[in-house]
């Protein structure tokens, strides 16, 4: 008896400890879980400020061009051109109306660089020799318009300001001088600058601001800072601010921001913006609650289920719910770590159809923007047997960011995520990837095909399937991946899918043969294509890409019509 009793308690102590590791186990995955979402969370809040940033930039630069061809209508008066001193400035005060937005003044120089006329009329600064200003030397190298950074001198009123600037040519197209008109800084009230910024509503920030190229600060949202040297703990921690980037840090008063910079395009100015962390977060803060609150039941429900799970040995049907748990997790952070939708890009349209299936996400996208403006996108495919599909791509999306961080090229990416991969799942399964790098103003491509379908190049005559793919990644064997250059013209689609292509044929043609050719001399958006594709699939009576491993659609396609305002 004694002995029987004995070994009972050994077995309930070894149940016991049995629990305790699992109890241990599962903590360390659900920690595990928490600090993956909240990753993921702050990596997005990261890249979305990004795009605001870059968005913006581009915007304003839209702004700013429209006051170079208000310079520039007046320098095409004859009497501006091509007239003596004193026609040149009568023609200047004529045009006072035209040239009023200008607060600072307008002021005309000869070919030599000297003071030949000015707006409002300064006969005092007559004569004066500017040609060793920066923006009267770059017109004689590269006639285009410029905006120069802080001056304090040069405006006709002598007050600090900025000027923009354009070429001055005559009949024959013979260098003539140029006009500047400043914009005076720090004047909120009646700046057209000022004005044409606060056009671009970026919403309720912290601050907003705008710098030179010595960090100066040309526009500041509260108009307390104008003129004033960048400061604080935030700004004078960025970096380079000819490259757009992201850095939270803390502000002069002690609050938690993050920074987001992006350079002005076509002029040495950047744009910065600083919000405040904590509401940036606010709206995901309650599902970080509800998690810790999980995390603390996870703890507590297994220990308080100990004495019961002794007495009764029925450990599988906790494993069971265990498991049910850790494929929802999958899902839920399939569906965090994938591209919920595409960017929106000027002169463009850009479409993706994911076709959920099974309980094991297979499929997967993701994007990145280049500090050059480039676009960088990934699609994959993971084998139906993969067990760790959201770890394998959770390897091909940092990737993808390594890449952008440290301006790889697709091939020197595909090849760094090749080695991940590899190392992490070894031999088999392989990863079916396929990488799409998008210069969106020249429409300039590089793809390199590891593994993936084929993609469809759908021209206005015709259709063409690109080479295929090589290698897939993390293969022991076989060819490496495929590098194709393209150039999509106004009015091109590029498709990107993963449909089981050998099942869409038959007597009635070709399903995707059928799609693309819909989309040939159409005008609409790549969302309303793809949204006619899935609709010609769904039709079919077998409709074989229901099939449980799912499938995605990846369409870009690029705008019959330049964007207004391009090269502005």
């Amino acid at each position: 008896m004694i002995r029987w009793a004995a070994l009972r308690a050994r077995r309930g102590n070894a149940t016991l400890w049995g629990f305790a590791i699992a109890t241990v186990a599962l903590a360390t995955a659900l920690v595990g879980v928490f600090r993956a979402y909240q990753a993921v969370t702050w990596d997005l809040i990261h890249e979305r400020d990004l795009q605001v940033a870059f968005l913006s930039a581009a915007r304003l630069r839209e702004e700013l061009a429209r006051y170079g061809s208000e310079l520039a209508t007046v320098t095409r008066r004859p009497e501006i051109y091509g007239g003596s001193t004193a026609e040149r400035r009568a023609g200047l005060a004529d045009a006072a109306p035209q040239l009023s937005v200008f607060d600072g003044g307008v002021v005309l120089l000869d070919p030599l660089g000297r003071v030949q006329a000015t707006q409002p009329a300064r006969p005092e600064r007559y004569g004066e020799d500017w040609s060793s200003r920066e923006y009267f030397r770059s017109q004689i190298v590269s006639p285009r318009t410029t905006l120069s950074d802080i001056t304090e001198d040069d405006a006709p009123a002598r007050a600090p300001a900025v000027a923009v600037s354009v070429p001055m040519t005559d009949a024959d197209g013979a260098f003539g001088g140029v006009l500047i008109g400043f914009f005076r800084i720090g004047e909120s009230g009646a700046s057209a600058l000022y004005a044409s910024i606060a056009r671009l509503r970026m919403g309720q920030r912290v601050h907003t601001y705008v710098v030179d190229s010595r960090r100066d600060i040309i526009y500041d949202s509260a108009f307390n800072a104008a003129g004033a040297p960048l400061a604080g703990p935030g700004p004078e921690g960025l970096g380079d601010l000819t490259r757009a980037g992201t850095l939270r840090t803390r502000d002069t008063a002690g609050n938690d921001i993050l920074v987001a910079f992006a350079p002005v395009p076509g002029t040495r100015w950047a744009l910065v913006i600083e919000d405040d962390w904590t509401l940036l977060t606010a709206p995901v803060a309650r599902y970080r609650q509800v998690m810790l609150g999980l995390l603390v039941l996870g703890i507590a429900v297994p220990l308080s289920g100990l004495a019961w799970t002794v007495l009764r040995q029925r450990g599988g049907r906790g494993a069971g719910v265990a498991v049910r748990g850790g494929t929802d997790a999958v899902s839920a952070l399939h569906r965090v770590v994938n591209a919920a939708q595409m960017p929106m890009l000027p002169g463009w349209s850009l479409a993706i159809h994911q076709q959920a299936g099974g309980r094991r996400p297979r499929d997967f996208c993701d994007y990145r923007f280049l500090p050059d403006g480039r676009l960088a996108l990934v699609a994959c495919r993971l084998p139906a047997d993969e067990a760790s599909a959201v770890r394998t791509m959770t390897l091909v999306r940092a990737g993808l960011r390594a890449a952008a961080r440290h301006g790889w090229g697709p091939a020197e990416a595909a090849a760094e995520v090749d080695a991940m991969v590899a190392a992490d799942v070894g031999a088999e399964p392989a990863v079916a990837c396929l990488w799409l790098e998008l210069d969106p103003p020249t429409g300039r491509a590089r793809l390199v095909n590891a593994g993936y379908n084929p993609p469809r190049l759908v021209l206005d005559d015709g259709m063409v399937d690109l080479p295929a793919g090589g290698g897939a990644l993390g293969a022991a064997a076989g060819a490496g991946p495929a590098a194709h250059d393209l150039e999509l013209l106004p009015g091109q689609c590029l498709v990107c899918h993963s449909l089981p292509v050998d099942e869409l044929g038959g007597e009635g043609g070709h399903v995707l043969d059928a799609a693309c050719a819909a989309f040939q001399h159409r005008d609409e958006s790549a969302q309303y294509r793809l949204d006619d594709l899935v609709e010609m699939l769904r039709a079919r009576p077998d409709h074989p890409t229901a099939e449980a491993a799912g499938y995605q659609v990846l369409l870009v396609a690029r705008a019959t019509a330049a964007p207004s305002g391009a090269g502005a």
